[in-house]
């Protein structure tokens, strides 16, 4: 079980490396979020009536320390509710970042115990070659969760391999991060929070991400027994005003 650990940590860190220009920021402020708002989320502005989300607790589970394999590939954090069990859509705030899908990253550890099982004689060197042919990547910039009480979140400090491309150096984004929980209830939302990762780096340059602050917690609180009619872009053009102006 300790060797199968270590491989997958091994093969896990092979891939990311080889898929990406690994590390990164979001949210800075010299980078400005990328979000898309439309005229529908600004025209909201003067109708959506909001009321500061409380009864909720935001717990680091772990750290993400750069370049250590101990502290796994991102840092990860629970935000637990007292009174309410919505579902959520996780957010980046730009393409400097990326967050974990656990659904893929279930299905990928299916797929190593597969080739496993079929092939029990295979050589380390061969089972890493094998995985890596079917390994799809964890790192996306939304990631959707169904509802629950809480919600873990692993925010990943480097970019999607699709973003990788457009950073020539690791410096340019291992910066503060930030992404934003977006609160549903059936199809209706009903908040947001938006967070910041701040990045600290040591007298060696050791860059380290542990802590998760809350930048705005949101609630959408129903109007006359309805639900009030947010959509996404009126919670990205609220995103992007709490950043441009913090």
């Amino acid at each position: 079980m300790k060797k199968r650990r270590q491989l997958l940590t091994v093969l896990l860190a092979v891939t990311v490396i080889c898929s990406v220009v690994i590390m990164s920021g979001c949210g800075t402020k010299n980078e400005k979020p990328k979000t898309q708002t439309s005229s529908s989320g600004k025209n909201q502005v003067n109708t959506i009536k909001e009321t500061k989300l409380e009864g909720y607790k935001v717990n680091v589970k772990s750290n993400y320390v750069h370049q250590t394999d101990a502290y796994g590939f991102a840092l990860n954090f629970e935000v637990d509710f007292d009174d309410i069990t919505p579902s959520y859509e996780a957010y980046v705030c730009n393409n400097m970042s990326s967050i974990v899908d656990k659904k893929i990253q279930e299905e990928n550890s299916k797929s190593f115990d597969e080739i496993k099982e079929k092939n029990p004689d295979i050589s380390d060197e061969g089972l890493k070659e094998k995985w890596s042919s079917v390994y799809k990547s964890v790192f996306c910039m939304n990631v959707t969760y169904s509802a629950d009480k809480k919600a873990d979140i692993e925010w990943a400090p480097y970019p999607t391999s699709d973003n990788a491309s457009k950073f020539s150096s690791m410096e340019e984004y291992l910066k503060t991060g930030n992404m934003y929980l977006v609160l549903k209830e059936g199809g209706n939302i009903t908040g947001f929070i938006l967070f910041e990762f701040p990045v600290e780096k040591d007298e060696n340059n050791s860059v380290t991400y542990k802590e998760a602050k809350v930048l705005e917690a949101v609630y959408f609180e129903k109007t006359d027994g309805e639900y009030q009619n947010v959509n996404i872009d009126y919670v990205k053009s609220r995103i992007d005003n709490i950043l441009e102006n913090k």
